[in-house]
C-alpha cells in the first residue's frame, strides 16, 4: 500500500514539531479530519504507521498512512513538546509498534 501522503512533507513536520491536518479513513471506511502532531514514522512491509498525538483524542495514536486521504502542514506547531512525547510513546508503545531486530 502507498502512502497517500508526502513523506518528505511529514519528516520535515516531525522535524519542525509542526502540526498536520490530516483527512483520515478508519479500516471501518468513516473518514475524520484531526489535526495531529507527527512524531514517529514506523516503516513495515506492507504498511507506514505515523505515532502522533491527536488533538481529537487528545492522546497517542498511530495512523496509517495508506489511510490519509489528504493533508496539510499548519502554520501551529509544538515547539519543544516532541521529544517529551516520543519518550511516552517509547515507554507505551514502542515494542509492540516497532518488530525487534532480534527477532
Amino acid at each position: 500500500h502507498k502512502p497517500n501522503i508526502n513523506l518528505a512533507e511529514v519528516r520535515a513536520a516531525i522535524r519542525a514539531e509542526t502540526k498536520l491536518l490530516i483527512s483520515y479513513c478508519n479500516a471501518d471506511g468513516v473518514g475524520t479530519r484531526r489535526i495531529i502532531w507527527p512524531l514517529v514514522l514506523v516503516f513495515y512491509q506492507d504498511a507506514v504507521l505515523l505515532a502522533a498525538w491527536c488533538e481529537l483524542r487528545r492522546r497517542l495514536r498511530h495512523f496509517r498512512l495508506d489511510r490519509v486521504i489528504a493533508s496539510q502542514v499548519l502554520e501551529s506547531d509544538f515547539q519543544g513538546r516532541g521529544e517529551e512525547l516520543i519518550s511516552a510513546w517509547e515507554q507505551r508503545f514502542k515494542d509492540a509498534t516497532v518488530p525487534s531486530v532480534d527477532a
